[in-house]
């Protein structure tokens, strides 16, 4: 195994990093993550070149093909204008895991985006040591305002997310809400509201399911964490934070707190009264998805890039 200050990113891909976040106009949340072949090319560090990005060398970004963009066009038109020499190739991917043999064989891209159901585990590159420490770029000049540092720019709790045993390795760039997603315009067709309280909400799937709706979807091939999510947090809510704070830290008995358990129930009332959507079990998310844009299923646990992911189904 290489040692670890000499598997690091190459400079352009913290470059890349670095116009991530101002470019697209993104925040952190989503996990990206990458890493970088033996020795890097170097250029000059100047000020509109603080990362010494060599201009001459290619740049491979792996995205993940999900909810979100995927190419980033802007990112690309304004790396290839500080670095016009550069070769750019950015590919987007849904099994990102597949990309390990490639980190095996010591021929990683220079930047990727680790992100959905196949991700790669973090903990298993950082633990070989084939992540860069990104410190650089966190302390690099923004593209905005080259007086704010990258830091300054990013979401309170982005560099500790992204940080292992003290190193800066993953930079979150997407911020996204999660949430049980529904309808307005069906909600209004049927005089209904979104309840605050869980014994008013089955109330509503019963009067959902009446109407010939499948109360609640969820994508059980690949996308069933976003049933577990709701739970977390419905267990957050009952027991407070050091509820999931615990489960983090593999604390013994985590998953049998009270409020784990009491979440936990009240999602199988769902299955229990029949209000998940039949055949859930073998469906994906965008098959899921599909029903509930198309009014066949009251809500959705899900994220804001929902919207994005369904827009070519969503009716207008």
């Amino acid at each position: 195994m290489v040692d670890v200050d000499r598997r690091v990113f190459l400079r352009q891909a913290l470059a890349a990093g670095a116009l991530f976040l101002p470019v697209s106009g993104m925040m952190a949340s989503c996990a990206t993550a990458g890493s970088g072949g033996n020795e890097q090319a170097k250029g000059e560090v100047s000020a509109k070149n603080p990362l010494g990005v060599d201009s001459s060398a290619p740049l491979e970004v792996i995205t993940f093909a999900g909810g979100l963009k995927t190419t980033f066009p802007e990112v690309q038109a304004a790396y290839k204008k500080a670095h016009s020499g550069a070769k750019v190739t950015v590919k987007g991917m849904v099994n990102i895991n597949s990309l390990q043999p490639r980190f095996a064989s010591d021929d990683p891209p220079d930047l990727i985006d680790d992100s959905g159901a196949q991700k790669i585990p973090l903990g298993t590159l950082v633990g070989g040591k084939q992540l860069a420490d990104l410190q650089p770029l966190l302390d690099a000049p923004s593209v905005d305002d080259p007086n704010v540092k990258v830091r300054d720019t990013l979401v309170d709790g982005t560099v500790d997310v992204g940080s292992y045993n003290g190193t800066f390795h993953a930079l979150n760039y997407v911020l996204f809400v999660y949430g049980m997603w529904y309808s307005r315009s069906l909600f209004d067709k049927h005089n209904w509201e979104m309840p605050k309280q869980w014994d008013d909400f089955l109330d509503l799937c019963a009067e959902m399911k009446s109407a010939g709706l499948a109360p609640v979807g969820y994508a059980g091939q690949n996308a069933a964490q976003y049933v577990t999510t709701t739970l977390l947090t419905m267990a957050a809510k009952r027991g407070g934070p050091d509820v999931l704070v615990k489960i983090d830290n593999l604390e013994p008995g985590a998953w049998e707190q009270p409020a784990v358990g009491d979440a936990a129930a009240a999602i199988e009332q769902l299955a229990a009264k029949g209000y998940l959507l039949p055949g859930a079990a073998a469906l994906e998310h965008t098959e899921a998805q599909t029903e509930w844009v198309k009014g066949k299923v009251g809500v959705y646990p899900n994220a804001s890039w929902v919207e994005n992911e369904m827009k070519s189904v969503t009716p207008k």
